[in-house]
């Protein structure tokens, strides 16, 4: 009968798995540590700008309803 005929395939590499250097975490945990940093300020300035907003709101309310006009009368 017939021979089955082995066919060779070429073995692909295995990526090799390496220890994370201590540079590396390092460099991981102060990325991590950057970003949460970030989006505190983020946070942070957010509610700022947005109490500035609502405190020049007030002012330019008080100017449109003659409230400084009024003061000295009061």
């Amino acid at each position: 009968m017939g021979e089955k005929e082995l066919i060779a395939v070429p073995a692909q590499e295995k990526p090799k798995k390496t220890k994370a250097s201590v540079e590396d975490k390092l460099k991981a945990l102060l990325d991590d540590h950057y970003t949460r940093m970030e989006e505190m300020i983020d946070q942070k300035m957010e509610n700022y700008n947005y109490r500035m907003y609502n405190s020049f709101k007030s002012e330019m309310r008080r100017w449109w309803t003659g409230y400084y006009e009024n003061f000295e009368e009061r």
